[in-house]
């Protein structure tokens, strides 16, 4: 069921679009951000969690490298 929630543009867009992954969104008083999930690439599965204390356009955009980083660098390991 968490694979089906909207990507909102947080950990979702630091990945490719074709792989899978479950995770739940949250934001308190309209500026802090938070996204949580596990992703699964064909590799290796991984967990992260991050919040971030900006407006969604500046969070999106430290959401998506942060995501991205890690994904990139856990793809290359075997």
């Amino acid at each position: 069921m968490m694979t089906e929630a909207p990507n909102e543009g947080r950990i979702g867009t630091g990945i490719l679009d074709e792989i899978p992954f479950a995770h739940k969104i949250g934001t308190f008083a309209n500026i802090t951000k938070g996204d949580c999930g596990i992703i699964y690439p064909d590799n290796r599965n991984y967990a992260m969690c991050m919040m971030i204390n900006l407006p969604s356009s500046e969070a999106n955009k430290h959401f998506s490298m942060v995501s991205s980083l890690i994904y990139l660098y856990l793809s290359s390991q075997k």
